[in-house]
């Protein structure tokens, strides 16, 4: 189970559907707006979570504009999440045998543990572990300073503890579960399996973790679909073509982030697929332009090894997908720990400097995109970190953690 974005989603897809073809009963629970996208794959689907798409489109605003009020909107909306995560993973959780969370889990670490049920939490980066060789995952800069890292870290604790401690605690106590005294502590209880889904020729554990936590490849999906006629029409050009999606992340004004995307592309001379996503990007008068094709959901496998770059928002998944295919990307930020792929992208040689989502202009699109053309070393770099991941899988790696580990 899952609660987030499609990004948060997408990679327990493939570890469900395997455990599932290896003869193990799988419940998959994610938001009701993936139910249909979930049950498409074969898998039962359980409502889990707040839908977050709604959640993002409704206050696209305050999350794309004004950072303490996201902040403060944030730690309200986990309050609400945790006391739905508590009810809905109570009646199931006696007919579990092991339960495995993603991304945004706030009740299954103590009832999990109230059942004496494993419980698996992946994470797909090192940024949301406490650590003094990165700053907390909610702010939007690197320090490079281990020392302030480390006072960054004390400050945010109170933070979280102010909205989500007394609560957490009030529904362990319903579970006769001692208390905690800091809430992030949930996921360094030793009854927690810890699980890093992340390639390391992308991301390393930091050295200094107090937390027992192994590490496997990315969980790649690979859904049996092809790319559109049109698309593929559209990618048959000796000329560079560049991808720009910023996925589950929204944007309150659309319309003037598309428009300063036309003007950076006749300025570059380059070919544009421009992904819709969930900000809304494009609109009609790109029907027919001979330089953009607009285009809605695909599969990213399929398309980012045909490219001469990728410009993305910092997704773990996406991030992973462009290496595995060997193409150079830039990272556009918008939010957490896409901020810690924007940094890693950059100092792994295969791509430029981030761009954050509130400094994304005309210029600094031109710049990225001539530079994500021209730049010959960021494709030779992703060539060599792809033939690395293309050995790998993630998926059969931690299906063979959880078998060996509960059979």
């Amino acid at each position: 189970m899952t609660s987030g974005s499609r990004g948060d989603v997408q990679p327990l897809i493939p570890l469900a559907l395997r455990l599932q073809n290896k003869g193990h009963r799988v419940i998959f629970g994610a938001s009701e707006n993936f139910r249909e996208w979930i049950t498409s794959t074969g898998l039962t689907f359980q409502e889990f979570g707040t839908d977050v798409q709604a959640i993002a489109q409704e206050y696209a605003a305050v999350f794309n504009s004004k950072p303490l009020k996201m902040l403060k909107l944030t730690f309200s909306l986990l309050e609400t999440e945790l006391k739905r995560q508590y009810e809905q993973l109570l009646p199931l959780i006696e007919d579990t045998d092991i339960v495995i969370g993603a991304s945004i889990q706030l009740a299954a670490e103590f009832v999990a543990s109230a059942f004496n049920k494993p419980y698996y939490f992946i994470t797909y980066a090192p940024a949301v572990l406490k650590s003094a060789e990165h700053p907390p995952f909610i702010l939007p800069f690197y320090t490079g300073s281990k020392t302030i890292n480390r006072l960054l870290w004390q400050i945010q604790d109170p933070l979280w503890n102010f909205t989500l401690l007394k609560p957490l605690n009030h529904y362990r106590q319903k579970l006769a579960l001692k208390p905690l005294k800091n809430a992030l502590d949930s996921i360094a209880q030793p009854s927690v399996k810890l699980i890093m889904a992340a390639s390391p020729e992308l991301a390393t554990l930091p050295k200094d973790l107090k937390l027992k936590i192994r590490q496997t490849d990315h969980l790649f999906f690979f859904p049996e679909e092809e790319l559109s006629a049109d698309l593929e029409s559209f990618l048959a050009t000796d000329r560079p073509v560049i991808y720009l999606g910023f996925g589950s992340m929204t944007d309150h004004q659309p319309e003037k982030t598309t428009e300063k995307i036309i003007r950076a592309v006749k300025s570059t001379g380059i070919r544009l697929i421009l992904s819709k996503g969930w900000a809304g990007l494009g609109h009609q008068e790109l029907a027919n332009h001979p330089e953009i094709k607009l285009i809605g959901g695909v599969d990213h496998h399929k398309l980012f090894p045909r490219l001469s770059g990728v410009i993305h928002h910092g997704g773990a998944g996406t991030t992973g997908t462009a290496a595995r295919a060997g193409v150079p990307q830039l990272i556009v930020p918008h939010l957490m720990d896409q901020y810690y792929w924007g940094r890693q992208i950059q100092q792994l040689g295969l791509g430029p400097k981030p761009v954050r989502k509130n400094f994304f202009s005309e210029k600094n699109l031109i710049n990225s995109l001539n530079e994500l053309k021209n730049n010959k070393e960021y494709r030779e770099q992703a060539k060599r970190v792809s033939e690395k991941i293309l050995l790998k899988d993630g998926t059969a790696e931690l299906c063979q953690i959880i078998e060996t580990e509960n059979l």
